[in-house]
């Protein structure tokens, strides 16, 4: 892809690890994961308020030994479905996504021969984070 959106093409540093991204290319992802955590944040309010549904209705119901609607059953799997399907897509693009609230994400890169993690909170921008050896 144009404009650095894809991570570079050097090997990376362990078998079956991500590829790595330089701080460029990390950055140059920031309005599509601003756009992939505000459709995931919005599908995990979703997924906390038919849960409550799903809860409160199962208090009901087992007073009187009926089953939770479906309509309620399928609201609750759209819900999870939507969240693996944003959770992919971060995934997708090589980058690893710690705390989807606080929109922390992290990339990894390297750094002197070591893996580190370039990691953005909330879509403000990157930086090195951390150094983790692997």
């Amino acid at each position: 892809m144009r404009g650095g959106l894809t991570p570079s093409a050097s090997p990376t540093i362990l078998p079956g690890m991500a590829t790595m991204f330089t701080l460029e290319q990390a950055n140059a992802l920031l309005p599509r994961l601003r756009e992939i955590l505000a459709d995931l944040r919005r599908a995990v309010a979703a997924l906390e308020q038919v849960e409550g549904d799903v809860g409160e209705l199962r208090a009901k119901i087992r007073r009187n030994g009926r089953d939770v609607p479906d309509e309620a059953l399928t609201r609750q799997q759209a819900a999870r479905e939507t969240i693996n399907q944003q959770i992919s897509r971060i995934n997708e693009l090589g980058c690893e996504l710690k705390d989807p609230r606080l929109g922390l994400i992290d990339f990894p890169s390297e750094r002197q021969g070591r893996v580190v993690y370039l990691s953005m909170r909330d879509a403000s921008g990157v930086h090195l984070a951390r150094v983790r050896l692997r």
